[in-house]
């Protein structure tokens, strides 16, 4: 026995190529050119492996050279087998709605930012333009202003000047006019036998008063109007004035806020790529995922049953049947471990609800129902046609069964996507099938960016942002 396994080491050993120092940094999961290359470093073997991400190096198992330790080293390794949890698998699987939403509000936020950025830009090269040439507008506002000022003083004197003259008339006016209207009354009186005694010359003087008070009141009334409208224009020239000499901090201040933006558009611009780099790595590893699903889910019970059945047969055989095997096993955990442990709380964990003691949801907008809308892309060419997915979920958590209606009534259900239009409109009686329910629309946007709403009763709208671009 031990002749044998001596001479299957050796075998082993003519395969596996020596290699310079820098093999010293090799670890699992380098990339790697060819599929079924072997390269040793140290103690350590690794074979190039095709696994979900491509070709990389995958650790080995080195084989004993007694039957003894192969046997510990195949219970080990369906120990491992045995313990993998291929839940992990069924649940980065119903991820895939959650990923696709993921991906499609990170592109629409990204076509945003942009655009964000480059109208605060704008705005920010406009006000530095505004704040450097405002010493040069206060200093002509100052100087207008002080010439509508200088301009003020001679009407404000004249009519100043005239007023003081009507005031001092007035007393002299009130009396020639208390006079006047004895004058007057005593003659009436007289004309119609009323009056016996003669009423007196009259005064002359007293008319030439009144002429002279009224006179002077036009002239005091036409250079208040003058004087007002100088007053006028000296204020409207003292406001503009005090208001550009008052701007400066605002215009700063408006710049350090559109800097403010711009920093934080541009952070979130960096953070949102790495974002969208991690959802598009999540959805490739995803669509291999699915590929390959049987392989996942079904290989770790026959691969373990396979090596339970190798060390079941006679020692002699193990060396050649355990290789391949040990292979298998070290692509199946190395693939495991690339998949993320993407579990978020509005992404299902079965695709197929959860019995309970409660009654199934009769319609989306049943108690304890909650609903998700969400367009299958980002971004879209006129013209394209469109889906969107609407998902409801039960108090649960799960995924409402087939046959639950949209919707109670018709008139709850209010959504808009103009001017795009369905090609078949919602309607309440309109039942889920895996959860959802997927209406189509056709792009007739001009390019831009745009939000739809989806909204049931008093449930929280949904907005849908896309994106119509020349070409998609």
């Amino acid at each position: 026995m031990k002749k044998l396994s001596f001479i299957v080491l050796s075998l082993l050993l003519i395969q596996l190529p020596q290699i310079n120092v820098n093999a010293a940094t090799l670890k699992q999961g380098t990339s790697c050119k060819k599929v079924g290359q072997i390269l040793r470093s140290g103690k350590n073997i690794f074979i190039c492996e095709a696994a979900l991400n491509g070709k990389v190096l995958i650790k080995q198992q080195v084989l004993s050279e007694n039957s003894k330790s192969l046997a510990l080293d195949a219970q080990s390794i369906i120990s491992k087998l045995s313990s993998l949890d291929t839940t992990r698998i069924s649940n980065f699987i119903n991820s895939e709605v959650y990923l696709k939403e993921q991906l499609n509000a990170l592109e629409v936020r990204l076509s945003e930012i942009p655009i964000l950025i480059t109208t605060s830009k704008n705005t920010k090269v406009q006000l530095e333009s505004d704040v450097t040439a405002l010493p040069a507008r206060i200093n002509q506002s100052k100087l207008i202003m002080e010439q509508s000022k200088s301009a003020l003083t001679l009407p404000e004197q004249n009519y100043l000047s005239l007023n003081s003259q009507l005031n001092s008339m007035s007393y002299e006016y009130d009396y020639a006019q208390r006079e006047r209207a004895a004058n007057l009354t005593c003659s009436v009186l007289k004309t119609f036998g009323l009056l016996g005694s003669d009423c007196g010359p009259s005064n002359p003087g007293l008319e030439m008063i009144i002429i002279r008070y009224n006179s002077l009141k036009i002239q005091v009334d036409s250079a208040k109007a003058i004087y007002n409208n100088y007053s006028s224009t000296y204020n409207a020239h003292l406001q503009q004035y005090n208001n550009l000499a008052s701007s400066q901090l605002q215009l700063t201040s408006k710049v350090f806020e559109e800097q403010r933006k711009i920093t934080e558009l541009s952070q979130e611009l960096n953070a949102k790529n790495l974002e969208l780099k991690k959802s598009q790595s999540e959805i490739a590893i995803l669509s291999k995922v699915k590929n390959n699903e049987a392989f996942s889910l079904d290989v770790p019970n026959k691969l373990s049953e396979s090596i339970n059945f190798v060390i079941s047969e006679s020692s002699k055989t193990w060396s050649k049947q355990l290789n391949l095997l040990f292979r298998k096993s070290s692509l199946l955990q190395y693939d495991f471990g690339l998949i993320p442990i993407i579990q978020p709380a509005s992404s299902p964990t079965s695709t197929a609800p959860t019995p309970s003691s409660t009654s199934a949801p009769t319609s989306a907008n049943a108690s304890g129902v909650s609903y998700t809308a969400f367009l299958d892309k980002a971004t879209y060419a006129p013209g394209e046609i469109a889906t969107l997915l609407i998902t409801g979920k039960d108090v649960s958590g799960n995924l409402v069964p087939d046959g639950t209606q949209l919707a109670s009534s018709q008139e709850i259900i209010t959504t808009s996507f103009s001017p795009n239009s369905y090609a078949v409109a919602p309607k309440f009686t309109d039942t889920s099938r895996g959860g959802r329910w997927t209406y189509r629309l056709i792009i007739g946007s001009a390019p831009g960016t745009y939000s739809g709403t989806f909204k049931i009763g008093n449930m929280a709208e949904q907005k849908t942002p896309y994106v119509v671009r020349n070409g998609g």
